[in-house]
């Protein structure tokens, strides 16, 4: 089974609540109401796979969890008792539900999870459920490939009144990055905006009414990267590097403080964070702790200014538990907090610092000569590839000079046979010409011919009349 976070809730009276899933699929809170003093664990539901949790802004909390029996649950506290209901249910035999998430919009809860194959296959279906407190309707956003060890396969964030989704999935080589909204009740196409290349992949989103920031992890062979990529309201993507690493980079996150992009990390169980200037990320801050236990990732509900809402803080674990939370850390020049709790200083303050900058500085020599290499390398390739292009276009070249030399020549012969068929025409022409002419004649002499053998025949015509009347007037003398 993949490890379940514990949730954090801070209420209005800075008392800590944790929720958490055990090995025996128990979901128990139990409540820090002074420092390293917590309540008995309280029990929420048996057989549970994984939760989340949600803060509305009038303090009700508000859970939901799977089932190893495939029921997705509803629950609240009502009268100091936790009340519940099912919302869904699946074959458990085939599916599993994974990676639960939450978000409130008007009268409706909209709650996103991973409905994974039970076959051992890396199938799963990006899906969404909408409960507005009676009825459900489930949606299936997108097919995807798991990418192994995958801290998160998607991140949605609210954008007015639609939804706005990015989610990773399997593509051999690297992750791919799609998106997709929600919006006028339907989900629209996604659309692949970039891969990951590497291992131990993960990502956080960031975004507003106008831009888009997401937080990329990798491992490659020995080195951790972070990278970001800024997504402005046309699409246009821009990709940024944040930080490498010889030592693994955990709890990746992305805030805004004092309107300004922050990101933030642990590295070796301490906490390090940079600013965006725009056009390049700064050089890391270490923020030293006077804790000696190593710190740790957590989701949690708190006020943030004069908003309630979820973020990444981090913190020690029980008894003890100190959060550090982003706004506190977070500073435009580092300086010195109350020693009780935790400090803030660049990396070269200390002399245990200063082997930490050079273990740093070795790193990144190597990792900067690993980069150099792989540059060349895939510099080499883009030269062959080049060289080959070249090869093939020289071949084109020639294939059309000589097509154009055979156009030539098949023009020069159509122009030749134009020419001769011109001086044809014309000879047909001048005999047409000349044979017009004849008819002419030929009618007129007809028409001459046609009038005299009128002209006879009128001459005959009247010989004969003046004979009949000589041959009458012979016989009538003779009677």
């Amino acid at each position: 089974m993949r490890a379940v976070y514990p949730w954090l809730f801070v209420d209005n009276t800075n008392n800590i609540w944790k929720f958490s899933l055990n090995q025996s699929n128990e979901l128990s809170y139990k409540i820090m109401y002074e420092e390293g003093k917590w309540t008995k664990n309280s029990l929420v539901a048996v057989d549970v796979l994984c939760f989340a949790i949600y803060i509305d802004e009038e303090w009700n909390i508000h859970i939901i969890y799977s089932t190893s029996s495939g029921d997705l649950m509803y629950c609240t506290m009502k009268d100091k008792q936790w009340v519940g209901t099912s919302l869904y249910h699946i074959k458990s035999d085939e599916f599993e539900i994974r990676d639960l998430r939450i978000e409130l919009i008007g009268g409706q809860m909209h709650i996103f999870y991973i409905l994974a194959d039970n076959d051992g296959s890396d199938h799963g279906i990006l899906s969404h459920c909408i409960w507005n407190g009676k009825e459900t309707l489930v949606n299936a956003i997108s097919d995807i490939i798991l990418v192994p060890d995958a801290a998160k396969y998607y991140a949605v964030y609210i954008k007015g009144r639609n939804l706005e989704m990015f989610f990773i999935t399997d593509e051999g080589d690297e992750a791919g990055v799609n998106h997709c909204t929600f919006k006028n009740g339907r989900w629209g196409a996604s659309e692949r905006l970039y891969g990951i290349k590497g291992t131990d992949i993960g990502f956080e989103v960031l975004g507003n009414q106008q831009e888009i920031h997401i937080l990329n992890k990798s491992k490659e062979y020995s080195s951790y990267f972070l990278e970001s990529v800024y997504i402005d309201v046309n699409q246009y993507i821009r990709k940024f590097n944040v930080y490498e690493s010889g030592s693994d980079i955990e709890e990746p996150a992305l805030v805004i403080h004092d309107n300004k992009l922050y990101a933030c990390w642990l590295k070796s169980g301490a906490i390090y964070y940079s600013s965006f200037s725009g056009d390049k990320w700064d050089e890391p801050v270490f923020v030293e702790s006077v804790s000696i236990s190593p710190l740790k990732g957590y989701d949690c509900f708190m006020n943030y200014g004069t908003s309630l809402r979820a973020g990444r803080v981090y913190g020690t674990d029980e008894p003890d538990m100190h959060l550090f939370v982003p706004d506190e850390f977070i500073r435009d020049v580092p300086y010195s907090l109350d020693v009780s709790e935790h400090q803030i200083s660049q990396p070269m303050q200390r002399d245990g610092a200063d082997i930490e900058v050079i273990k740093e500085e070795l790193m990144r020599a190597k990792t900067s000569n690993s980069t150099l290499e792989k540059t060349l390398a895939s510099l080499n390739m883009q030269l062959q590839s080049k060289q080959r292009l070249l090869k093939e276009y020289e071949e084109n070249i020639a294939k059309i000079t000589e097509q154009k030399i055979k156009t030539e020549e098949n023009c020069n012969i159509f122009l030749e046979m134009n020419q001769n068929i011109a001086k044809e025409l014309e000879k047909i022409k001048q005999q047409l010409s000349s044979k017009e002419t004849l008819n002419a004649n030929f009618k007129e002499q007809l028409a001459q011919k046609e009038e005299e053998i009128a002209q006879l025949k009128e001459q005959i015509e009247v010989k004969n009349q003046s004979f009949m009347d000589r041959l009458l007037k012979k016989k009538n003398g003779g009677t």
